[in-house]
């Protein structure tokens, strides 16, 4: 099983595919999981149509879903930047 993933191409927001008729999300809960083959096609599908999603590709689903050593670029990848962090901390913001 796999989801597909691309950033939202005016936002730069991290999104996913999700079957229905708004066709992403940014909460990868709400995300459709695809069989392999289906997941294959569908990739090749959304590359070439029109859209808001920029660079869509292939994410593995472990057995737990969500979890596994796939995921930890990704969960960094959906927070956002982590560059500066430590300056808006001290400075009291976030």
């Amino acid at each position: 099983m796999k989801l597909i993933t691309a950033n939202h191409l005016k936002t730069g927001r991290v999104i996913y595919y999700q079957a229905s008729p708004e066709g992403w999300t940014a909460d990868p809960e709400a995300a459709t999981a695809l069989p392999d083959e289906v997941a294959e096609a569908q990739l090749d599908a959304l590359a070439r149509a029109p859209g808001d999603a920029l660079g869509p590709y292939l994410i593995p689903l472990s057995g737990e879903g969500l979890g596994g050593q796939k995921w930890r670029r990704e969960r960094l990848r959906h927070r956002g930047p982590s560059a500066g962090t430590t300056q808006l901390l001290k400075a009291g913001q976030r």
